[in-house]
């Protein structure tokens, strides 16, 4: 009853406050993967929302890794509620969205999330319309994804607008990056594609094997990812990521940290569709119930 209720106030006030509703809640959503664990993809996804938000953007960031959640380890904070909070009706959205460094906000992921699969269509309806409203406040959403090509997985990519896609050199992490790309075109993702070399010896093995992924894909699965740059490998981006303190912030003025800012000028540089970011979070029936 107290949900049922909540949810009329929610969709009272949608109807009501015009001067909120009415805006344009379109924001780019940036889903930020990988298809074997260990290339550093929370790293990046940590470190890319920084430096976006030094360039101007309002960036908000996702820790979808649910049962192995670890921005809020990487910055060395710890947030006391999360999403299975809002979830189970025990807090709302803007009540656990946390604050780092510079500013970013961070939605703290959660495990033990499949408990949450009998949700009733008035609690998620509820919180679609709660973060709805976050598309008001922010440019860009950018979401952590668990590592491989499970449904969990793919319900985040096939809902983004944007989907960048680190791997590093290592033949395994390239085949399993492409295993993830093909498995997207396959279920007919509308997103734009952009790939991240990670953990490369110089950058001309970042151009070269990045090249060679993106011509495989481009033969056998009829498009061309974005190549967006690499990162070397550097023992400074280790240390960070000890002292639980993002390299850009750390070590602002590393190899590292500018090939990071570069990234970021990439990322903003290209044209791709926004997307209604309580529509996105409908998504969420699809994976808890998988």
């Amino acid at each position: 009853m107290d949900q049922a209720n909540e949810l009329r106030i929610l969709k009272e006030q949608e109807l009501e406050n015009k001067s909120v509703f009415n805006q344009n809640h379109a924001l780019k959503i940036t889903a930020v993967t990988g298809g074997k664990g260990g290339v550093g993809k929370s790293n990046i996804a940590l470190n890319l929302a920084l430096a976006l938000i030094a360039k101007g953007e309002r960036v908000c960031i996702l820790d979808a890794d649910f049962g192995l959640a670890n921005i809020d380890v990487l910055l060395g904070i710890k947030p006391q509620y999360n999403i299975s909070h809002v979830l189970s009706g025990e807090k709302k959205l803007i009540d656990i969205i946390c604050t780092g460094v510079n500013g970013l906000k961070l939605i703290p992921g959660a495990s033990g999330l499949k408990q949450l699969a009998d949700l009733s269509e008035e609690v998620l309806h509820s919180f679609a319309i709660q973060a709805r409203t976050l598309g008001v406040e922010f440019d860009r959403l950018i979401i952590d994804t668990p590592a491989g090509i499970a449904n969990n997985v793919l319900t985040f990519l096939l809902a983004a607008t944007e989907i960048i896609t680190v791997t590093s050199p290592e033949p395994t992490s390239i085949t399993d990056s492409y295993a993830l790309l093909k498995t997207f075109k396959l279920e007919h993702g509308k997103a734009k594609v952009m790939l991240v070399m990670n953990m490369c010896r110089n950058n001309k093995e970042g151009d070269i094997v990045s090249s060679r992924l993106i011509n495989i894909c481009n033969n056998f699965l009829g498009f061309k990812p974005e190549y967006l740059g690499n990162i070397n490998l550097d023992m400074k981006f280790v240390n960070a990521i000890r002292r639980q303190r993002p390299v850009i912030i750390s070590e602002p003025s590393s190899v590292v940290s500018a090939q990071i800012v570069n990234l970021a000028d990439r990322l903003k540089s290209i044209e791709s569709e926004k997307a209604d970011l309580g529509n996105f979070f409908t998504s969420f029936k699809e994976f808890v119930s998988s």
